[in-house]
Protein backbone atom coordinates (compact mmCIF):
# COMPACT_ATOMS: atom_id res chain seq x y z
CA UNK A 1 0.00 0.00 0.00
CA UNK A 2 1.40 3.46 -0.92
CA UNK A 3 2.47 5.76 1.86
CA UNK A 4 0.17 8.76 2.42
CA UNK A 5 1.92 11.93 3.43
CA UNK A 6 0.50 14.56 5.72
CA UNK A 7 -0.99 17.69 4.13
CA UNK A 8 1.42 20.55 3.56
CA UNK A 9 1.37 23.32 6.09
CA UNK A 10 0.35 26.78 4.90
CA UNK A 11 3.96 27.97 5.21
CA UNK A 12 5.12 25.18 2.90
CA UNK A 13 2.56 26.24 0.29
CA UNK A 14 3.71 29.87 0.23
CA UNK A 15 6.11 29.40 -2.64
CA UNK A 16 7.08 32.65 -4.30
CA UNK A 17 5.01 34.82 -1.96
CA UNK A 18 6.84 37.78 -0.51
CA UNK A 19 6.14 38.04 3.18
CA UNK A 20 7.84 39.39 6.24
CA UNK A 21 7.00 39.57 9.88
CA UNK A 22 6.75 43.03 11.39
CA UNK A 23 5.81 44.36 14.76
CA UNK A 24 2.60 46.43 14.97
CA UNK A 25 4.42 49.80 15.21
CA UNK A 26 6.22 49.00 11.96
CA UNK A 27 3.06 47.99 10.11
CA UNK A 28 2.14 51.49 8.88
CA UNK A 29 5.59 52.17 7.44
CA UNK A 30 5.70 48.73 5.78
CA UNK A 31 2.30 49.31 4.21
CA UNK A 32 3.48 52.65 2.80
CA UNK A 33 6.75 51.09 1.61
CA UNK A 34 5.01 48.15 -0.10
CA UNK A 35 2.23 50.26 -1.63
CA UNK A 36 3.54 51.52 -4.93
CA UNK A 37 0.87 53.14 -7.10
CA UNK A 38 0.72 51.99 -10.68
CA UNK A 39 2.43 54.20 -13.23
CA UNK A 40 0.11 56.26 -15.42
CA UNK A 41 -1.34 54.36 -18.33
CA UNK A 42 0.01 55.40 -21.72
CA UNK A 43 -2.07 56.29 -24.70
CA UNK A 44 -3.07 53.98 -27.53
CA UNK A 45 -0.21 55.44 -29.55
CA UNK A 46 3.09 56.78 -28.17
CA UNK A 47 2.82 60.04 -30.13
CA UNK A 48 -0.35 60.82 -28.12
CA UNK A 49 1.25 60.29 -24.70
CA UNK A 50 2.17 63.95 -24.16
CA UNK A 51 -1.33 65.12 -25.09
CA UNK A 52 -2.80 62.49 -22.77
CA UNK A 53 -0.55 63.68 -19.93
CA UNK A 54 -1.62 67.31 -20.47
CA UNK A 55 -5.28 66.29 -20.41
CA UNK A 56 -4.84 64.02 -17.38
CA UNK A 57 -2.99 66.76 -15.47
CA UNK A 58 -5.67 69.30 -16.33
CA UNK A 59 -8.49 66.90 -15.41
CA UNK A 60 -6.91 65.96 -12.07
CA UNK A 61 -6.41 69.63 -11.21
CA UNK A 62 -9.96 70.48 -12.28
CA UNK A 63 -11.50 67.52 -10.44
CA UNK A 64 -10.06 68.59 -7.10
CA UNK A 65 -11.59 72.06 -7.66
CA UNK A 66 -14.86 70.46 -8.82
CA UNK A 67 -15.11 68.61 -5.51
CA UNK A 68 -14.82 71.98 -3.81
CA UNK A 69 -17.70 73.42 -5.88
CA UNK A 70 -16.12 74.69 -9.14
CA UNK A 71 -18.77 74.09 -11.81
CA UNK A 72 -16.71 75.19 -14.86
CA UNK A 73 -16.87 72.01 -16.94
CA UNK A 74 -15.00 73.34 -19.99
CA UNK A 75 -11.60 73.95 -18.39
CA UNK A 76 -9.89 71.01 -20.11
CA UNK A 77 -11.83 70.96 -23.37
CA UNK A 78 -8.90 72.08 -25.55
CA UNK A 79 -6.68 69.30 -24.18
CA UNK A 80 -9.41 66.70 -24.57
CA UNK A 81 -10.12 67.75 -28.17
CA UNK A 82 -6.41 67.59 -29.09
CA UNK A 83 -5.97 64.22 -27.41
CA UNK A 84 -9.11 62.75 -29.04
CA UNK A 85 -7.93 63.92 -32.49
CA UNK A 86 -4.54 62.27 -31.94
CA UNK A 87 -6.10 58.98 -30.81
CA UNK A 88 -8.59 58.98 -33.69
CA UNK A 89 -5.77 59.55 -36.21
CA UNK A 90 -3.75 56.74 -34.61
CA UNK A 91 -6.77 54.43 -34.77
CA UNK A 92 -7.18 55.17 -38.47
CA UNK A 93 -3.50 54.39 -39.11
CA UNK A 94 -3.89 51.13 -37.16
CA UNK A 95 -7.09 50.35 -39.07
CA UNK A 96 -9.12 50.20 -35.84
CA UNK A 97 -12.74 50.95 -36.66
CA UNK A 98 -15.05 51.94 -33.85
CA UNK A 99 -18.76 52.44 -34.37
CA UNK A 100 -19.31 55.52 -32.23
CA UNK A 101 -23.11 55.43 -32.44
CA UNK A 102 -23.46 51.81 -31.35
CA UNK A 103 -24.28 52.75 -27.77
CA UNK A 104 -25.63 56.21 -28.45
CA UNK A 105 -28.55 57.41 -26.35
CA UNK A 106 -29.68 59.77 -29.10
CA UNK A 107 -33.08 59.14 -30.64
CA UNK A 108 -32.31 58.24 -34.27
CA UNK A 109 -35.91 57.42 -35.21
CA UNK A 110 -36.64 60.75 -36.96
Amino acid sequence: MPEVSAPLSSSAVEVGVKSRAVSPPQAASVMEEDHNPLPPMGSLSPECNELKKKYDDCFNSWFSRFLEGDQNLSVCDKYLTQYQACVQAAMQRMKIDVLEDKFSTKDNSS
